[in-house]
This record gives structure tokens, C-alpha cells and sequence, in this order.
């Protein structure tokens, strides 16, 4: 993952968003974890297999961002050999957990869980497009740190999905969801770069352009029957 920068408000904001991200997915993912634990909810395999890889990868992102703080370049280079691999099972993982849950819910029965589909399949698109140019950019630390950081945005969103008890601002499709991303990550990032740089980095900006993106073609289809006859027809394919 990203590369060495000598101000220490830089190396300590990259950790920052490594421990924050723990935190957001323990609060999102927390109380499914405590039903399965406790019976009232079933949690498949796949689903304990997927939590365990995407943790691996917040683990990974915040001992990069450690690594870097620590100045240990060598090592943060060795681990990030291994993140790249890692990244591909997180995206299989991902497109595995996507296919068992369409497969276990009939879509004009459970017409409601289509929606979440459609973010999984954003995500899907998203998340290879970060990590492959950030590993592409890795000696340009200013590019590689952040786009490896919007890679585990895109991780991250899962557990904001999550929570409900947040308020959605009276935004319609998507966009209520959305928003805690722009709150929670891309508006620090904003206000790091201005703080550090004077002005928004071009890998910000790039970022948040994909992201935002997502996001709008998700909210068009959101409420489209076309989308889930699509679905439809793929839990047919799948049975």
C-alpha cells in the first residue's frame, strides 16, 4: 500500500482512517453478529468466510499506514506484495457473498433486499479499479496512499448501509446512504489535503469523482422495476 511522507499529520491521518474504519464496521456489522450469536438470525458460511477476508484487509491498510508512520519502508513494501493478493480474494469474496445472498432470497418475495444488490455490484466495480491503480501508482506515494484508501472506503460501505438508527437527511434513492460516506471519509480527506497541500489532490478528486458516480447509477436504478426483473432472472439462472 501507500508509501512513505515525512509530515507526521500525514502518517497519523492515514492511521486515523484505519482505526475509524474498524470502529464503523464493528457498529454496522455489530448487532448481526450478536443475533447469529445468540441464534436469532442465520449467518452462512460464506458470510463468516467474507467477514474474516475483509477484515484482513482493514487489518492490512492499518499496518501499512503504520509502517509508513514508522518510517519501516522495507517491510511495508514486502506486506504490500501480499495486500495486492489479497486484494483479489477480498474481490472474489465479494462477488461470492453477493451471488449467495441473491441466491437465497426470490426477489418477488423479498423485493426489498434487491436493493442492497445493486450496491454490492457498484462496489464490485469500484473496489478492482482503486486497488489495480493504486498498485500501479506505488511510487507515487501521494496517488497510491489515497486511492488504496477509497479502495477501503468502498470496503467500509457495507457497514454504513448498515446503520439504520442514522438519520437519512430526507434524501431519496441511494443518496441517504451515500452521504455518510461523504461525511465520514471524503469530507476529512478534503480537509486534509487543504490542510497538508493547500489545495485538493488530483487522487482525491479522482476518487470521490468514482465514487460519486456509483452512487448516482445505483440511485437510477434504485426504485426501477427493470432492476429487478434483471434480478429476478439471474436467482432464476442461479436456481
Amino acid at each position: 500500500m501507500f508509501e512513505a511522507q515525512p509530515a507526521v499529520a500525514s502518517r497519523m491521518f492515514f492511521i486515523g482512517v484505519g482505526v475509524l474504519s474498524f470502529v464503523l464496521v464493528v457498529v454496522g456489522f455489530g448487532p448481526n453478529v450478536y443475533r447469529g450469536m445468540r441464534g436469532e438470525s442465520f449467518i452462512p458460511l460464506v458470510a463468516h468466510a467474507h467477514a474474516a477476508i475483509m477484515t484482513a484487509w482493514l487489518a492490512v491498510y492499518l499496518l501499512q499506514a503504520t509502517l509508513v508512520a514508522r518510517g519501516d519502508l522495507r517491510r511495508h513494501r514486502r506486506v504490500g506484495r501480499a495486500a495486492g493478493a489479497l486484494a483479489g480474494v477480498a474481490w472474489l469474496s465479494m462477488a461470492v457473498a453477493t451471488v449467495t445472498a441473491l441466491k437465497r432470497f426470490d426477489p418477488d418475495r423479498f423485493a426489498f433486499l434487491v436493493r442492497p444488490l445493486l450496491i454490492q455490484i457498484g462496489l464490485l466495480a469500484v473496489f478492482p479499479v482503486f486497488v489495480i491503480w493504486g498498485l500501479a501508482a506505488r511510487r507515487r506515494s501521494e496517488w497510491h496512499k489515497r486511492l488504496m484508501t477509497f479502495a477501503t472506503f468502498s470496503v467500509v460501505q457495507a457497514a454504513l448501509d448498515r446503520m439504520h438508527w442514522l438519520p437519512n437527511e430526507g434524501l431519496p434513492m441511494f443518496w441517504h446512504h451515500g452521504i455518510r460516506t461523504y461525511v465520514l471519509f471524503l469530507l476529512p480527506l478534503f480537509a486534509y489535503d487543504i490542510s497538508t497541500r493547500r489545495r485538493i489532490h488530483p487522487a482525491t478528486l479522482a476518487g470521490s469523482g468514482i465514487t460519486l458516480a456509483m452512487h448516482g447509477i445505483v440511485s437510477f436504478y434504485w426504485n426501477r422495476e427493470d432492476w429487478n426483473q434483471i434480478a429476478r432472472g439471474f436467482w432464476i439462472w442461479l436456481r
